[in-house]
């Protein structure tokens, strides 16, 4: 699976193999005036790398250059950037890396041992706004893990360790400017909540386990959550919107009416949400009444197929999706 980060000097772009939440930077008019440029209503394609590389396509003269850099990190599963945007935090099975965005030089390693080595490992992380990135682990088999801080001017791991907050091998997105983290688990409800502000983990009324891996989507300011997930494993599959504190405000897409969702993004003001199918991408205005319990479609799709495992990002100004998959990149003017 595709990954991809965003540098914050407007100039490139950072892709890695497995799967991650697509980052942007803090500064969101450098990236609309440099990074985002609107694309045509003809899809840009872009190769996924291969064996644990995070790639720097660099965005020039109106285009994006087909001769990425590159930096191999072993064992590679997530990244995300720091609030300044002057490092990449890229997550290992057991380490984490501080790599410059821009000449991809590794810095700092910090490495962890786990109580059995190569059966737990890192997983997922998220990137807050208090100088701590959350971190979600997994095991090779089954079965339910802590989560741990990692700290930015500290470096190094603090468990989160709770009967509360054990989960299994979560997926998590994080607000653009950092004040929440949204947790989905893998087999069991409820989703989980990381709020900057008191640096405290808790759950939420939301009675949702993954589907397909789809990665949650929040606003710019945390105040709207998209997400996608099952109440069980004989539940109905759907996406739903969500306010800050986790409650409920209506349906985007449901199993019975929409084929199956692979990826959502939410507009950075919250008026707007995006799925995509095998094929397209939809899109629905959240500012409408619902009919029938959903947000009203815009339109009949836009064609977007980046491959499968597929995540979606919007820019900051939220005209632009960039969608990474196992087959490339696509990027597409937001319908």
């Amino acid at each position: 699976m595709l990954q991809r980060a965003l540098n914050s000097m407007g100039t490139d772009l950072n892709v890695l193999p497995r799967w991650s939440q697509p980052l942007q930077t803090p500064d969101g008019s450098v990236l609309e005036r440099k990074y985002f440029p609107h694309a045509s209503d003809e899809p840009a394609s872009y190769t996924p790398p291969t064996g644990n590389q995070i790639l720097r396509y660099q965005f020039a003269n109106g285009s994006w250059s087909s001769a990425p850099t590159s930096v191999i990190i072993s064992n590679l599963r997530d990244l995300a950037l720091s609030l300044d945007g002057t490092k990449i935090l890229a997550l290992a099975d057991d380490s984490l890396t501080l790599v410059d965005p821009v000449s991809l030089a590794r810095g700092t390693v910090t490495t962890f041992a786990f109580s059995i080595p190569g059966f737990e490992f890192f997983n997922r992380l998220a990137m807050a706004n208090d100088g701590f990135a959350l971190i979600t682990t997994g095991l090779n088999g089954s079965g339910d893990t802590e989560p741990y801080l990692y700290s930015m001017s500290n470096p190094g791991f603090t468990s989160l360790f709770s009967a509360d907050t054990f989960m299994d091998q979560a997926i998590s997105a994080v607000s653009d400017d950092g004040s929440v983290v949204a947790i989905i688990r893998r087999s069991n409800p409820p989703v989980f909540k990381y709020v900057a502000s008191t640096s405290v983990l808790s759950t939420t009324s939301v009675n949702l386990r993954q589907e397909s891996q789809v990665v949650p989507a929040l606003s710019r300011s945390g105040t709207r959550i998209v997400v996608h997930g099952n109440p069980n494993l004989n539940g109905q599959t759907a996406t739903s919107l969500y306010d800050g504190n986790f409650e409920g405000i209506g349906g985007i897409t449901k199993e019975a009416s929409f084929p199956i969702t692979q990826a959502v993004a939410i507009a950075p003001d919250g008026t707007r949400a995006y799925a995509l199918d095998s094929s397209q991408v939809h899109a629905f205005d959240l500012t409408q009444p619902q009919v029938g319990g959903l947000f009203p479609e815009v339109g009949t799709g836009t064609a977007a197929a980046p491959g499968s495992v597929p995540i979606m990002k919007i820019s900051p100004d939220g005209g632009t999706l960039f969608l990474a998959g196992s087959s490339g990149i696509v990027i597409l003017s937001a319908p």
